[in-house]
């Protein structure tokens, strides 16, 4: 399989009809990482505000280690929240079916029908 860049035009054209093809199933799996994504958001954000001083007896510098792991679990929750609007944009794109790809496709036969008649 070539990589896309060096794909001719008439092979890009077939792996994009495929794509289109499927745009319902690539919006459902992108939909499942949106709700993986979103679930994972809130499970860290409940984990950094349930934290209590007995779950870690054995911390000297409790104050300096609780912000440590704050900021870890904050960090941890935005890209977490962060992936799950990347999938929530890639679903939208899916199950509107692509339009840039289906303009371009019409474009392409459109042009295919004008070379046959010339």
């Amino acid at each position: 399989m070539k990589p896309w860049h060096r794909k001719t035009d008439t092979e890009r054209v077939e792996s994009t009809r495929r794509l289109t093809s499927k745009s319902k199933w690539f919006g459902i799996f992108h939909v499942c990482g949106f709700l993986l994504f979103v679930a994972t958001f809130f499970l860290a954000w409940n984990l950094t505000f349930s934290l209590k001083e007995d779950m870690f007896p054995d911390m000297t510098e409790s104050i300096s280690q609780g912000v440590h792991i704050g900021m870890m679990l904050g960090a941890f929750a935005g890209l977490q929240l962060m992936l799950a609007l990347i999938c929530l944009g890639w679903a939208l794109d899916a199950f509107s079916g692509y339009p840039i790809a289906k303009l371009m496709l019409k474009y392409h036969d459109r042009l295919k029908e004008v070379e046959k008649d010339s």
